[in-house]
């Protein structure tokens, strides 16, 4: 069948699985993950599969039907499987995250577990032609940058995704072919799931205005990954000719005779190196360090992380803090503040005659988001409770990733060796028991700024 034999060359030319590697493959029970499954046993000795299959806690009978629709399969198929039973719902209140998110977020730990355990060397998944596309119109509708407009990687890391040149309706009919069911998620048909919507809704409409839009995206994906790598690789150039780094980095004025979609890699990659990481450097920090050029010598701006960009002559200097942990964040103590609060419109404000800390509001389309040891912007729309100026309380934690991971702030203060007696004197902004701000240290990831935020939280300590 031409269709088996595409994912077949996709996986050799790409050379996905090599000879005598093992590979753990997610089974859900849909078209997608039986394809995949059954192609791969046609080119894998049986002893280099092993299936998993998830229950998510999600869908009741429906969910122990598909349970036992994929053991079934595996024992016909002669595959060893395994099973893992999670509480998705439970992990997504505790996380304050969607269930569609914590159930990607619980199924990749699983799948990364099991491969440990059974010592593969790849982690198959059935993304397809059309998870592409919708991908995409996603990322779009949210204002992504380009790299997140190239859609799917075909693999990342261990992860591999050998149907990802094949249509929905190309991959049930191999499913028919070989002799096998499949079955159908209910929830793939509500609305509620942003990507549903997409699926259901925007694609079909697409379609009618060209029958093969769904290829059309994809092909779109492919060229803007070569035009992604190509700016990496001339950015790449541009930073050993244009910037120096010693003590300090020095990002000379000639960089300013390339083009600007270069200038902005450039320094997206001297202001992550000056600030020991990349993330929450976006593109409102570029833009203001690209105006610095125009700027008389003298001029200076405040930048993530503690970093300063200073204007000379010459060029540009970022200086990044002296005084960092090895997570790149602040560990400057601030003095302690004696706080007392006041409810006004949702908000706290907290004020001692040393210090003053005021939350104040500012529109999403700031330009001056200047960010120190003794000032953070928020995203208002993502802070479920109110906001409070406090102490340290019983069951205080952090979230310390996107994908919404959590930490005690008893290990956080553990794990950055801060003295026990110092503790209870650090000053935190939290909404409930979620720290947004543990003041003078690290910022929480559960309300970070994005470039899709409308309305911002000003938090700034102000000394008198």
């Amino acid at each position: 069948m031409d269709s088996i034999d595409k994912i077949k060359a996709v996986i050799k030319d790409n050379e996905l699985i090599k000879e005598g590697e093992r590979v753990v493959v997610g089974v859900s029970g849909g078209a997608d993950s039986v394809c995949l499954l059954l192609v791969l046993k046609e080119i894998m000795p049986l002893e280099c599969i092993t299936a998993v299959h998830i229950n998510h806690g999600i869908r009741g009978d429906e969910a122990a039907r598909d349970e036992d629709f994929v053991l079934q399969l595996c024992k016909r198929q002669d595959i060893r499987l395994e099973i893992r039973r999670l509480d998705v719902p439970l992990f997504a209140r505790d996380n304050k995250v969607s269930e569609e998110e914590a159930g990607r977020i619980l199924r990749y730990r699983v799948f990364e577990e099991i491969r440990l355990l059974y010592k593969a060397d790849k982690i198959a998944v059935a993304h397809n032609l059309n998870d592409v596309a919708e991908t995409f119109l996603m990322n779009l509708s949210r204002g992504s940058g380009i790299t997140g407009l190239t859609g799917i990687k075909l693999r990342s890391g261990v992860l591999i995704r050998p149907l990802i040149k094949t249509s929905r309706t190309e991959i049930e009919e191999i499913v028919t072919y070989l002799g096998e069911g499949f079955i159908t998620d209910s929830t793939n048909n509500s609305l509620i799931y942003t990507r549903n919507r997409i699926r259901k809704r925007v694609i079909p409409e697409l379609e009618e205005v060209n029958e093969r839009a769904v290829s059309h995206i994809n092909d779109a994906c492919e060229r803007l990954e070569k035009i992604e790598g190509y700016i990496i690789k001339e950015a790449a150039n541009a930073y050993k000719s244009y910037v120096t780094k010693g003590k300090d980095i020095f990002i000379s004025n000639e960089i300013l005779t390339l083009d600007e979609v270069i200038i902005e890699e450039v320094l997206h990659k001297a202001l992550s190196e000056a600030a020991g990481r990349a993330r929450d450097i976006g593109g409102v920090h570029i833009s203001y360090l690209l105006e610095l050029f125009s700027k008389q010598v003298g001029r200076e701006i405040d930048l993530p992380y503690q970093v300063r960009a200073f204007r000379e002559y010459k060029g540009i200097r970022l200086k990044g803090s002296a005084n960092k942990s090895e997570s790149g964040e602040s560990t400057q103590v601030l003095p302690e503040l004696l706080l007392h609060t006041e409810d006004v419109e949702g908000i706290s404000t907290v004020a001692s005659e040393e210090d003053n800390i005021r939350l104040t509001f500012e529109d999403g389309s700031v330009k001056n988001l200047s960010q120190n040891s003794c000032i953070r912007w928020f995203d208002y729309d993502k802070i479920a409770e109110n906001v409070m100026v406090r102490f340290k309380e019983e069951g205080d934690f952090l979230v310390i990733s996107p994908e919404g991971d959590k930490k005690k702030l008893k290990k956080y203060f553990a794990d950055s060796k801060i003295p026990s007696d110092k503790r209870g004197e650090i000053p935190l902004v939290a909404s409930g028991n979620e720290v947004l701000w543990v003041v003078g240290y690290r910022t929480g990831e559960g309300a970070r700024i994005t470039q899709s935020t409308k309305k911002l939280l000003k938090m700034e300590i102000k000394r008198k």
